[in-house]
């Protein structure tokens, strides 16, 4: 039996008179799923309009050992206009895109909220001569290579980039430079209650270099394939250079 602490207060977030709340649809039966996502409201009327799932987790694995359910803690609308930062009781954000109505995982965004929460410790075998460029501050954002983007549950260890607010230090996007598929049976092993990233010989592709181009808004990367990519800042957006 799995047993947890009492969730977070959660705290909703009212914009353009919509109120965005916590929502945890499920599955029935004994293999059934368990998500938790947002549910946009009508401030006024109380009608619902959207919903958007954020994640999806069976609610109880092989073995017959129960999953705990996750729970959102703030949802808040300070990542600039028609975004929203959602973010969960360990601290883990996602960044809403109010206007497309999907969702990207930004990874780490605070420390856990809900007392007891589960910790997740790591550790890390760092491979000799890992590349890493300096952190390029341009209009009051830092631009800066993210070194293990699988640990953060981003999906992929190498060839992303954190965009975050100097002022608050808060993470407020991550850009996909390249994809960086890693060979079968490489990656994050369970080992006495750790995360061990085994890296030496693994395959990583980091950035050689990351240059700002002030007049054309763009900052270029280049990867350790010498492949070159350019990312706009004014929209996030990425092209590969020839």
């Amino acid at each position: 039996m799995t047993s947890r602490s009492a969730p977070p207060r959660f705290e909703s977030c009212t914009l353009d008179g919509v109120r965005y709340e916590a929502e945890y649809p499920f599955t029935e039966g004994p293999s059934g799923t368990r998500s938790g996502g947002i549910v946009a409201v009508d401030a006024a009327t109380g009608d619902r309009l959207w919903s958007l799932v954020l994640w999806t987790s069976p609610r109880v694995l092989e073995g017959g050992l129960s999953v705990p359910p996750r729970y959102l803690h703030r949802i808040t609308s300070d990542l600039g206009p028609g975004t929203l930062r959602v973010v969960d009781e360990y601290g883990f954000a996602y960044r809403v895109d109010l206007a497309t109505r999907t969702a990207r995982a930004i990874g780490r965004a605070e420390p856990a909220a809900a007392h007891g929460a589960i910790a997740l410790h790591t550790r890390s075998e760092s491979r000799v001569g890992r590349p890493s460029p300096a952190p390029i501050v341009f209009e009051g954002r830092r631009y800066q290579q993210i070194l293990n983007g699988e640990r953060e549950g981003l999906g992929q260890r190498t060839g992303l980039m954190s965009v975050t607010d100097v002022a608050s230090n808060q993470r407020v996007d991550v850009a996909r430079i390249y994809d960086d598929p890693r060979r079968e049976g490489l990656g994050d092993d369970p080992d006495d209650g750790f995360f061990v990233s085994v890296e030496p010989d693994a395959g990583d592709v980091f950035f050689l270099s990351a240059e700002l181009d002030a007049d054309r808004r763009e900052i270029v990367i280049e990867s350790e394939r010498h492949e070159r990519f350019a990312y706009r800042i004014d929209d996030g957006s990425v092209h590969r250079l020839s």
